[in-house]
């Protein structure tokens, strides 16, 4: 039987058409990629982007209420992009604990940070600030045992970022945990956004440490060179 073409494929990608371009004719869906104007010297927002992403999501299947149906779809894409939110806040915890701390990166660090484990990470951050230069920024044990308790719930669904990525594991067998039937995204995301709250106010309190610490340092330097009359 001939394949027939408009029938399965009514509208197929023309050979020219250049697919990553900005256009004015949806000019509110031109989207800037890199580093956001004013943003100084952070990264683009990647990690923001996926946490936006998975809330609007969920809150499109909450706003259907009894009529969704598109929650067993869903509820990949929302999980791995939440997941792979918090994976990226935790590794810029560890880059910015490094850097108040002063003290070069161990190879045990530079290996954690080529990792996906959550858990892994997690621990890396809490070996990092139990270092003495970053005593007084450590957070309050209720905290630590607050956020530990959910990540270490995520790493044991999802332990290398496969289980919401992929339906097969790379060494065999179903991603998904044997006896896990049903997740309510609704429950699971009320939850995430209160850990990335606290881990995304726990950055913002470094990245304040950070500046204040570059700011006081650029001025001694300013205040030396001034001293020897530069």
């Amino acid at each position: 039987m001939a394949l027939d073409e408009d029938r399965w494929f009514p509208e197929p990608p023309k050979k020219g058409e250049k697919m990553f371009r900005s256009d004015d004719t949806l000019w509110p869906a031109n989207a800037r990629v890199g580093r956001l104007p004013h943003s100084g010297d952070r990264d683009p927002p990647y990690s923001e982007g996926y946490r936006m992403a998975a809330r609007q999501l969920t809150e499109g299947i909450e706003a259907k209420g009894e009529r969704g149906s598109d929650q067993d779809y869903l509820v990949y894409p929302i999980i791995f992009l939440y997941r792979h939110h918090l994976e990226l806040v935790l590794k810029r915890l560890i880059d910015m604990l490094i850097d108040l701390s002063d003290e070069p990166v161990d190879e045990e660090t530079r290996k954690d940070l080529t990792r996906h484990n959550l858990a892994q990470l997690w621990a890396c951050c809490k070996r990092i600030w139990s270092r003495e230069p970053l005593r007084d920024i450590r957070p309050q044990r209720a905290w630590i045992e607050g956020v530990e308790s959910y990540i270490q719930q995520i790493s044991a669904i999802d332990e290398d970022s496969e289980a919401f990525r992929y339906p097969r594991k790379k060494r065999g067998g179903d991603s998904i945990p044997e006896g896990l039937k049903y997740i309510n995204i609704v429950v699971f995301s009320g939850h995430m956004e209160r850990l990335c709250g606290q881990l995304d106010g726990f950055d913002s309190y470094l990245d304040y440490l950070l500046e204040s610490r570059n700011d006081m340092r650029a001025e001694m330097y300013d205040d030396m060179m001034s001293d020897r009359g530069y």
